[in-house]
């Protein structure tokens, strides 16, 4: 059951992988705006949509919760590793046009992006204000844009 839902997970732009296929195949849109925090905006804007439907909450706790069984905790941690890697892209993309330090951990920054959403969701069942992907674009941005 898992594996038919966890394409929606981190971002509803993935598309699903084909049937009793890879995991990893499920694919994710990155937006390609030409300006990291525009892409950061479009990435929050669509995860927090998400995870404000059923469907997003349901497979978002799926994913997050406790397995007993390795292989399901295995795939648990594909598909988050899956879905940030693509999500970096975006971060990637910055870099290569200047617009972000050479140092800078894509990886990083996607988590720090996303982790407050999931947190306020599935820890603090809070809803989540329609301003909030904006200002966590520009916290991220104003880290990753900080004098060296």
């Amino acid at each position: 059951m898992l594996s038919q839902v966890e394409a929606d997970l981190a971002f509803p732009g993935a598309r699903h992988p084909s049937p009793g296929g890879d995991l990893s195949e499920a694919d994710l849109s990155v937006p390609d705006s030409g300006s990291l925090r525009e892409d950061l905006t479009i990435l929050a804007t669509e995860l927090c949509r998400y995870m404000s439907t059923p469907l997003g909450l349901a497979v978002a706790q799926l994913l997050s919760w406790p397995a007993k069984d390795p292989a399901v905790t295995e795939m648990q941690t594909e598909v988050w590793r899956d879905r940030i890697a693509s999500a970096a892209k975006v971060v990637e993309q910055a870099i290569d046009r200047g617009e972000a330090p050479q140092d800078t951990d894509p990886r990083l920054i996607i988590e720090l992006l996303i982790a407050p959403i999931h947190w306020r969701v599935l820890v603090l069942n809070e809803q989540l204000e329609p301003d909030l992907p904006a200002k966590l674009a520009q916290a991220v941005m104003d880290g990753v844009q900080r004098p060296r």
